[in-house]
């Protein structure tokens, strides 16, 4: 069985579901393919971690007519305060004026993800394939992808929003390279009894990076959310039986003065921690997006930012085809799309993979030179600007908003 559209999508995560509806929403119709339904269920989508949204991924978010249907799970960040425990130096960042009022936001992947996929399911121009991918063919003016079930999908472009493990990538032959940052991520959410006051905290510990962030209270309870890349081999004392008791002790001891009482009201889930970067973002009538084409270290909380700034990019290609033949598969389009994307991607990924050094390395050296960096930009204006401007909009390139 043989089906047309005009963009096939692989994978239904974050990605994939905000491309289709930023593409969709242009009047592409887009085939989304992956086994997993459009049906949101725990069992199936198993993840207690949240998303960092900047006010640029807002605005996106807006301009495609989705950020209503899950502006109610957002909760701003007001203030960011960054410490050092070694020398108990901290500096604290806010919105710089009253037209950014929040420095960002933080939502609950299984409330995003919920939002994204009721949108995906009751939109008429986009068709989801619970079905397996197995090969793509190109041909001159389009790509054939096959699925299970014998069925074959005719598209102008394939784009691959299926993870880090991309098995588009692995298709495409494109190269990738991998650095593992031998760090474990545990992940969970806390209840303590004061509120968090939109505050997001990141403390470098000696045994690695701890970032707490802000959560929507629920049942006039409070809760916050806890990020934390701790180092070879300090996570196999926290990664045992006993592992939930000495990590809600070690966070009541570090932040009981701003929280209150607190204890782990969720499962602690962990991960390792690694880079993967792809050599290219793009082959003939091929794009990857997001994981796919580049998966850092969660310590700016900028990754998925970074994969919004991609969909806007492909989206803004898209809006300039739509008159035309709707085949953003066009070279031209890719190779624009490369150049653009992989400079912003690259300069990122340098910044977060050198920033993870620094502030994950108890070395004597490293804690001094962290010191006077906490001082610097406590007295730097230059340095909090270019901070703030990273953290509200989730670049350290500026692009067109138009």
């Amino acid at each position: 069985m043989k089906k047309n559209y005009d963009i096939t999508i692989v994978g239904s995560g974050l990605t994939g579901l905000s491309t289709s509806l930023a593409l969709s929403s242009l009047g592409y119709r887009i085939a989304l393919i992956d086994p997993k339904p459009l049906t949101f269920d725990k069992k199936i989508y198993p993840d207690n971690r949240t998303t960092a949204i900047s006010s640029g991924s807002v605005s996106f978010y807006k301009k495609i007519g989705v950020w209503n249907s899950f502006k109610k799970y957002v909760c701003p960040i007001k203030k960011i305060l960054v410490e050092e425990l070694s020398s108990k130096l901290n500096t604290s960042f806010t919105a710089g004026t009253d037209k950014e009022k929040v420095m960002g936001y933080m939502i609950e992947n299984k409330n995003f993800l919920q939002a994204l996929l009721g949108l995906a399911k009751n939109n008429k121009n986009i068709f989801k394939y619970d079905n397996k991918f197995l090969k793509f063919n190109r041909q001159k003016n389009f790509v054939l992808a096959t699925l299970d079930s014998n069925i074959i999908i005719e598209s102008k472009l394939i784009i691959g929003a299926d993870g880090r493990n991309s098995y588009l990538r692995k298709l495409a032959n494109i190269e990738y390279k991998f650095k593992d940052y031998k760090q474990k991520a545990f992940t969970f959410n806390i209840e303590h009894e004061k509120l968090h006051k939109n505050l997001a905290i990141e403390k470098f510990l000696e045994e690695g990076p701890l970032a707490i962030l802000p959560i929507n209270r629920k049942n006039n309870k409070n809760y916050s959310s806890v990020v934390w890349s701790c180092n070879f081999p300090d996570y196999y004392q926290y990664n045992d039986k006993r592992g939930e008791k000495k990590i809600e002790l070690l966070i009541q001891n570090y932040f009981e003065k701003i929280y209150g009482k607190i204890k782990v009201c969720s499962k602690i889930k962990t991960w390792n921690l690694s880079l993967t970067h792809s050599k290219k973002y793009i082959d003939e009538r091929i794009l990857l997006l997001g994981d796919s084409a580049h998966s850092i270290h969660p310590l700016a909380g900028q990754g998925f930012n970074l994969t919004v700034r991609g969909i806007q990019k492909i989206y803004n290609f898209a809006r300039i085809e739509i008159n035309n033949s709707k085949d953003i598969g066009k070279k031209e389009y890719l190779f624009n799309y490369s150049n653009k994307h992989y400079l912003d991607a690259s300069l990122l990924i340098m910044v977060t993979d050198k920033l993870n050094l620094f502030f994950s390395n108890s070395n004597f050296l490293f804690r001094s030179l962290r010191r006077r960096g906490l001082t610097f930009f406590s007295r730097s204006k230059l340095a909090r600007n270019i901070f703030r401007n990273y953290a509200t909009k989730g670049s350290l390139l500026s692009i067109k908003n138009d």
